[in-house]
């Protein structure tokens, strides 16, 4: 991190809104004190922190446990299978059942070979084996 940047150390999380346009997002958070801070985002910069949390929480538990191999996982809660904007594709959206959700989009070859891969064990990485789910 650089030298310059203020740090905030956060203590929990408290709340999220959404501005009426959509176009920002308010974070809330209490600091290590019990002081409120709240960070607001342009709706971009919150899709890029998306994209690299799942990175960051599982470098954090690596490091934390020194286990090269952990993975954080959630519990399956839901899914749905919806018809994408290209020809050919789906939206395929996990959700966990207190509600955390991501959705995917795949060209109907990869969903084929997902659809596949799901229905035979044999393809499942195994962490004892080492073996790759085939592609």
């Amino acid at each position: 991190m650089s030298e310059r940047a203020r740090r905030l150390g956060m203590n929990a999380l408290t709340h999220f809104s959404v501005c009426r346009s959509g176009k920002h997002v308010e974070i809330g958070f209490t600091d290590h004190a019990g002081e409120p801070v709240a960070l607001q985002l342009p709706q971009e910069c919150l899709s890029m922190l998306l994209m690299t949390l799942p990175s960051m929480i599982e470098a954090a538990l690596r490091r934390r446990t020194g286990n090269p191999e952990l993975r954080q996982v959630y519990p399956l809660g839901d899914w749905q299978l919806h018809l994408g904007s290209e020809p050919e594709s789906i939206i395929i959206s996990l959700a966990t059942p207190d509600g955390f959700r991501v959705s995917f989009c795949a060209g109907a070859e990869q969903a084929g070979m997902l659809g596949e891969a799901l229905t035979r064990q044999e393809d499942c990485v195994n962490d004892d084996r080492r073996r790759p789910v085939r592609h």
